[in-house]
């Protein structure tokens, strides 16, 4: 479930977008998608994936997600991934 919550944020989707498409709070996708919390409820696992169906057809701008929001939310996805990669090398040496 992060791994999706994670590759909508790399694509421009918003937390605040997010959350309130799956009836939830910021706080709780954003601790899906970062990894901190790794259990969630079948019908929130349910409204992510029939969410992100939905979005596979349309653009954040078409959804009404500013362009600055959807590039700030792009670049701190791109930085999760990287810190994610560093860490792992750490651990790894």
């Amino acid at each position: 479930m992060a791994a999706v919550l994670a590759e909508l944020a790399a694509q421009g989707w918003t937390a605040t977008y997010l959350a309130a498409c799956l009836r939830t709070s910021t706080a709780i996708v954003a601790a899906v998608r970062d990894g901190s919390r790794r259990r969630i409820t079948i019908a929130l696992d349910l409204r992510v994936h029939r969410l992100r169906a939905r979005l596979a057809a349309t653009t954040p701008a078409a959804e009404g997600i500013r362009a600055g929001d959807a590039a700030r939310t792009r670049t701190r996805a791109s930085a999760r991934v990287r810190a994610s990669h560093h860490r792992a090398a750490r651990a790894a040496a």
